[in-house]
């Protein structure tokens, strides 16, 4: 193989690389809009209580987060409204009480709702010893 057939094949393999990396980043980009909900000015403003009380400090969300509290991944689902409202507003031990107004409260579960609309391939995993 001569020198310049070797630098052909570089520069044709390195341009095929590239153009499949920008095929696929568009295609990604493409996947996370049609499998997100549209975020809101009340999921915003639920990030940011998220945010404001350091929930990530114990809970995960998607994967990202501390362990030492449950996934709210699904939550919403698997709770609803309701029961998310009740066990915020008087969680029981070792879950401190923020004591949240009914506002952030209500952009909280606001925020909760639209992660669990969050097409997630089936993350978080069910647990494999069932409570």
């Amino acid at each position: 193989m001569t020198h310049g057939t070797a630098r052909n094949i570089f520069i044709f393999g390195s341009l095929l690389m590239l153009g499949i990396l920008v095929w696929l980043s568009i295609d990604s980009v493409k996947a996370i809009e049609k499998n997100t909900p549209p975020v809101t000015s009340k999921v915003e403003a639920g990030l940011k209580v998220w945010q404001k009380y350091n929930c990530i400090d114990c809970h995960t969300l998607i994967g990202n987060g501390a362990y030492f509290a449950p996934d709210l991944t699904k939550s919403y689902s698997k709770r609803g409204d309701a029961f998310l409202r009740a066990f915020i507003s008087n969680p029981p031990k070792p879950m401190p009480n923020f004591q949240m107004s009914d506002e952030e409260l209500d952009d909280l579960i606001d925020f909760l709702r639209w992660v669990d609309g969050v097409q997630t391939n089936g993350w978080p995993p069910k647990p494999l010893i069932q409570k």
